[in-house]
């Protein structure tokens, strides 16, 4: 969060956690079994025939939710 934005809401980013441990390894340490790695998001392939089913299974609920909703 920007500096401004945290001074425009009233944001304390060290009210519940000390600067000390706020750093980055000790965040990770505090992290414990976590996995705290990196990974990008956006360059995720995934097969143009499982978004379909995600689309289709995403569309089939709304259908349904809709029909009980009017129904």
């Amino acid at each position: 969060m920007a500096p401004g934005a945290m001074r425009w809401y009233s944001f304390d980013p060290f009210a519940h956690v000390p600067r000390e441990q706020a750093t980055v390894g000790a965040l990770r340490r505090a992290a414990g079994d976590h996995d705290v790695s990196v990974k990008s998001r956006s360059r995720q392939i995934v097969a143009p025939a499982e978004k379909l089913a995600v689309y289709r299974k995403k569309a089939e609920a709304a259908l349904s939710a809709a029909q009980q909703k009017g129904g």
